[in-house]
């Protein structure tokens, strides 16, 4: 009898621990499928927006720019291979504005869908004179909260897109809207260095082969900023 008792405790012990290690194996499992790449194809016409894509994809789209930093965004004229990217691409996000016109007058021809483009001008405006055209590429860098809608607006339109994956773009976006975050802090408890982002910073194509991200490029400023106060540089 008591060795029954032991057996049925031996076997229940060993179900349990064979249902915990299952249970395990299939959330694995999920979350492995959730990190599969989905056939995303996102182009941006400049670093920027290829930036906060790559942030908020993280692996699960193929990302693409059409121009590199070095290259003027308000002159650059597209190529028929840019065209055709444009065309194919699940989602396309431009400066907008009168900076990249030639977008404009791609998306006139195409008509493509509205939740298949995303103008990263829709997310800034003048307080003062709603009139005035601000330009993106200087607002992010001056208004961190710009960078932040802007990031949030990209996981919006690829949950829209893919609704099965809206927890996994949201959590990428709110990871990488937390890290500005923590440098848009710092900004603020380092009175002496709240001047740091008066311009957009000089971004060129060995920074971008480099790896380099939006985030990146502000911690080097910031600390090149409080660096220069502490020695009395500035």
């Amino acid at each position: 009898m008591k060795n029954h008792s032991t057996r049925v405790a031996v076997f229940t012990v060993l179900a349990i621990v064979a249902l915990f290690f299952a249970s395990i194996w299939i959330i694995d499992s999920l979350k492995s499928e959730e990190r599969q790449p989905i056939g995303v194809s996102i182009i941006a016409t400049d670093f920027l927006g290829y930036d906060f894509a790559r942030a908020v994809a993280d692996g699960q789209a193929k990302i693409s720019i059409i121009v590199k930093p070095d290259d003027e965004l308000r002159v650059f004229e597209p190529s028929n291979q840019d065209k055709n990217l444009m065309k194919d691409a699940t989602l396309l996000i431009y400066t907008g504005s009168e900076f990249d016109n030639w977008v404009s007058d791609f998306t006139k021809e195409s008509k493509p869908s509205q939740d298949n483009i995303l103008n990263m001008s829709d997310y800034i405006s003048d307080s003062l004179n709603e009139n005035v055209k601000l330009d993106v590429r200087e607002s992010v860098w001056t208004n961190l909260s710009i960078a932040k809608q802007i990031v949030s607006a990209i996981a919006e339109k690829l949950s829209r897109l893919y609704p099965e994956r809206t927890t996994f773009f949201r959590e990428k976006a709110d990871l990488y809207n937390w890290q500005i975050e923590v440098i848009n802090k710092q900004l603020k408890e380092y009175p002496e260095a709240t001047n740091i982002f008066t311009e957009k910073p000089h971004i060129s194509n060995k920074d971008f082969e480099a790896g380099k991200t939006y985030v990146d490029i502000l911690r080097e400023n910031l600390l090149s900023k409080q660096n220069n106060v502490n020695t009395g540089t500035e």
